[in-house]
């Protein structure tokens, strides 16, 4: 597997992936995208970070039925960690 790292705006990969799966999700799920007020860049394989949060969304809206979901990132030391929360009333 290769990796093809750049400077990747992150508010808009994230952006991105929250308009494909805004119309997906249930209309008994609300989902929100917790984004930081400051434009930040990240270095990474955008195809692959992407791949990695699509993953835990599909796991997450697979088995949650009514509630919420949300995601959310922190960057801290120069490392992003992402948060993806969502609501117990799950199958």
């Amino acid at each position: 597997m290769t990796f093809k790292f750049t400077i990747y705006p992150h508010t808009r990969l994230l952006t991105k992936i929250y308009q494909k799966y805004e119309n997906r999700i249930t209309q008994e799920v609300q989902f929100k995208l917790l984004l930081a007020t400051d434009n930040v860049e990240i270095e990474a394989d955008a195809v692959r970070l992407r791949q990695v949060v699509e993953h835990l969304l599909d796991n997450a809206a697979k088995f949650t039925v009514k509630g919420h979901m949300g995601i959310r990132y922190a960057l801290s030391n120069h490392i992003c960690r992402y948060r993806l929360r969502y609501s117990k009333q799950s199958i």
